[in-house]
């Protein structure tokens, strides 16, 4: 795992911000761009905090269009897919 690029992702995501931090107005596509690079970066590591914070991602309700939904979900779950099956595998 990189820690430049997931400092540099994780701007980008709000799960991954710390409280107290101010939200930033980032394009929709950017955020599912980021969520999608962060499940790159740790893609078969079981790093237990990432996948539990891609995970609720993709429970958060989407406000935009439906063609975004989907766009969004589908890349939520390329991004989880390695990363998942390795979380479950290590419980």
């Amino acid at each position: 795992m990189d820690v430049g690029t997931t400092k540099l992702l994780s701007i980008h995501i709000s799960a991954l911000l710390p409280p107290t931090s101010t939200e930033l107005d980032v394009a929709h596509i950017v955020k599912v761009a980021a969520i999608l690079g962060i499940g790159l970066v740790y893609q078969g590591t079981a790093h237990r905090h990432i996948a539990e914070v891609l995970l609720s991602e993709i429970g958060k309700s989407c406000l935009c269009s439906y063609s975004h939904c989907l766009e969004r979900h589908a890349l939520i779950f390329l991004s989880l897919s390695t990363d998942a099956v390795m979380f479950v595998m290590s419980d």
